[in-house]
């Protein structure tokens, strides 16, 4: 299978007459294509005098990837057998010129599985009961190339959306899920946990009207513990919508024959909190991020096990204290790339 070469933008007309020329040996055929970012595009431009074709030499992926440093970025997927080619400068118009320098225009052609950018605006009413997560589906790599994407809990409904309006949205959500559902309360955890590997890290519920410049300041929380355990590491807690239940991550009770592993708990609200686990992963999977639905009932989180990518499940909560991992078993709702980060929108 011959690898295809995506044109992610618009560069200058010389640029493009010289990449031509130089693929024109390589084994692939061109296909015009969006950037990630953008909707599949081409625009045409008025045809000129054919004139020869001059002699060429085969071009090498390494001196391409030289002869074009100044405009392009050069990747090959050997996963999807694919040659990615991304512009430098984002702004321009597309410019193709064949064989023969004549202008032409270039068809995109409708990009297949891949859900497309909307530009609808990312309103939490709107989109409340729907999932908000970062992904690599479309050709990103885990941690630092990725895009937003909105589906429903079953994983079904997959939209790409806006980077910034996803970011806009977060914000917002992010900063209401400690707080308790009146909002007399926030829980938080240690803001330096996850510096070193053996981390003690805590969590605490603090009063946000007598503990406000606790709760805003850069410094660690000094009082309120809700829960700690010697070398034990809990982090990234969220408060139920129902108001009963604080989730959280935590390598605290691993499974029996497992190095320590970090999993998905609750717990209850009061000094003395009942904790119990609701996954049980193993062989030092990494969990985290859990997100609780608006009804309170299920938690939304991703985990790398069993690998090796990272995949978002959800898994019931339960309604009384006695439930944990026997009582109910997590369910996986993405499959493509890594999946990460996600947050149910209430």
């Amino acid at each position: 299978m011959k690898p295809k070469i995506y044109l992610t933008s618009i560069f200058t007309a010389f640029v493009l007459v010289a990449l031509w020329s130089a693929v024109q040996f390589l084994p692939t055929r061109v296909v015009v294509a969006a950037s990630p970012a953008q909707e599949l595009a081409a625009t045409a431009t008025a045809t000129h005098t054919a004139t020869p074709t001059p002699a060429r030499t085969k071009v090498t992926d390494d001196a391409l990837t030289e002869a074009f440093a100044d405009f392009l970025i050069i990747r090959y997927d050997p996963a999807r057998n694919i040659i990615y080619i991304e512009p430098i400068d984002p702004n321009a118009k597309i410019v193709i010129r064949n064989a023969a320098n004549v202008s032409t225009s270039a068809a995109a052609p409708a990009a297949t599985g891949l859900p497309k950018a909307t530009p609808m605006p990312l309103d939490a009413a709107a989109l409340r009961g729907k999932i908000l997560f970062k992904s690599t589906r479309e050709h990103g790599s885990y941690p630092e190339e990725y895009l937003y994407y909105v589906m429903n809990p079953d994983g079904t409904g997959v939209t790409r959306v806006d980077t910034d309006s996803a970011k806009a949205l977060l914000n917002v959500i992010e900063g209401k899920e400690g707080f308790s559902p009146d909002g007399q309360s926030v829980v938080m955890g240690d803001r330096a946990c996850g510096t070193y590997e053996d981390d003690e890290c805590s969590l605490y519920i603090l009063n946000t009207a007598l503990h406000s410049g606790m709760i805003f300041s850069d410094d660690e929380p000094s009082q309120g513990v809700w829960f700690s355990q010697k070398d034990v590491k809990a982090k990234e807690p969220a408060w139920s919508p129902r108001g009963d239940y604080i989730i959280f991550v935590s390598n605290h009770e691993s499974p029996p024959g497992c190095r320590k592993t970090s999993n998905i708990f609750k717990g209850t609200v009061g000094q003395k909190p009942v904790i119990r686990r609701l996954t049980e992963y193993c062989a030092g999977a990494d969990s985290g991020r859990p997100s609780f639905n608006p009804e309170g009932t299920q938690v939304v989180y991703w985990t790398q096990f069993p690998g090796p990518h990272r995949d978002l499940y959800i898994v019931d909560v339960g309604a009384d204290d006695s439930f944990d991992y026997r009582s109910t078993k997590p369910k996986r709702i993405t499959f493509e790339g890594d999946n990460w980060d996600a947050i149910w929108i209430k």
